[in-house]
């Protein structure tokens, strides 16, 4: 390699914005054009400035943990065990999302600066930098050769005129983040919880309990098809529970309005409209899950709703069309041959509680 010395003198006036350059070994003076000061910001620029924009050095190292606390004392935490997804650990143990928490994790563990500002910040420049009473502490544990080292980044303000913000890496020296990163740990554990709140296939369905403020029924499987008990026994075909359990299975939440329900009257859950208890196996075992659904939301979109039974117990929006699917009343699913009908309206007759007006005339429309 070869090393050459540059001479830079400042030749600039009213008339004229060139410098005067010479290379060591030529005896030439050139006048370079320096409009803008575009030639003195790169000679002034410090040291730092060429530093490479990697933070960390992840090509043997492994991220295993991310812990993100706010100024406002908004907080969450990932952990991932070896061969394991990403688990939301804080403020409550969960599954978190893959490709969110992959995104987020990635993007620490890759984290790279857009500019260094300094090396030796004094406390008046921390100040300056929000750095002093930073916005977002980071925690990060990674292991590289069964050895465990934690790293702290603290994130600061944004500078002026642009969308980054001001970090620095265990007390070292400041340099600027990403917009993205930044908006990404501020969206805290909310945005990391995955929306498929339920994946069952249809088959693997044991029991269904809707309770709503009409009715109340349960349906057990009978063969290939199903028997409703509650207000009357009685045989329900498949294709009548169908949509039911197709709702459930695939069970998606329209976005997530809080981590749980420190208030449920805010949420409608004091008195709820519909409760579906649902049970299916789960490998060796049977799982029950109770789908809670509550008020609508203010702008009416949705239903506010809750999964209990679950690790995850936070309050999330459902559609109007996944409510209207389970709040149907018993009369509803059963099958519309007369004999069906007329051993319902047998059953009902002994029992004693004869028959409300929807089912008089359910029957008189039949032929």
């Amino acid at each position: 390699k070869t090393a050459y010395e540059i001479t830079y003198g400042d030749w600039s006036s009213d008339v004229c914005s060139s410098d005067l350059v010479q290379v060591e070994g030529w005896p030439r003076v050139n006048l370079v054009d320096n409009a803008d000061d575009r030639v003195t910001k790169l000679v002034d620029r410090p040291a730092v400035a060429y530093r490479g924009r990697r933070i960390f050095d992840t090509s043997t190292a492994q991220l295993q943990g991310v812990d993100v606390q706010g100024a406002a004392g908004e907080s969450f935490a990932l952990q991932q065990a070896v061969g394991q997804p990403w688990k939301l650990t804080q403020p409550s143990a969960s599954d978190a999302d893959a490709a969110k928490a992959g995104q987020i994790t990635g993007d620490l563990s890759r984290l790279e600066a857009v500019d260094y500002i300094t090396d030796s910040p004094t406390p008046e420049d921390l100040a300056k930098f929000g750095l002093d009473k930073p916005k977002l502490t980071v925690s990060l544990n990674f292991t590289e050769a069964g050895k465990s080292k934690d790293h702290k980044l603290e994130i600061g303000g944004s500078p002026e005129l642009k969308p980054d913000a001001y970090a620095r890496l265990d007390g070292g020296s400041v340099f600027t983040v990403s917009k993205s990163l930044v908006d990404s740990l501020k969206n805290g554990a909310l945005a990391l919880l995955p929306l498929q709140m339920l994946s069952v296939p249809e088959e693997k369905f044991t029991h269904l309990e809707v309770k709503t403020a009409k009715d109340n029924y349960k349906l057990n499987p009978d063969g290939t098809n199903w028997t409703l008990s509650g207000p009357f026994d009685a045989p329900v075909s498949h294709l009548s529970v169908q949509p039911m359990f197709t709702a459930l299975g695939s069970l998606k939440a329209e976005r997530f309005e809080a981590l749980a329900a420190t208030d449920p009257a805010a949420f409608g859950f004091d008195k709820p409209d519909v409760r579906a208890a649902v049970s299916f196996k789960d490998g060796m075992a049977v799982a029950t899950r109770t789908l809670v659904i509550g008020k609508p939301t203010a702008d009416g979109t949705g239903r506010f709703a809750k999964l209990e039974g679950g690790t995850n117990a936070a309050v999330f929006v459902v559609s109007p069309m996944l409510v209207a699917e389970l709040d149907r009343p018993a009369l509803d699913l059963l099958d519309r041959t007369p004999r069906a009908l007329a051993a319902v309206a047998a059953v009902a007759l002994i029992g004693g509680f004869g028959l409300d007006a929807g089912f008089r005339a359910m029957m008189i429309s039949l032929p």
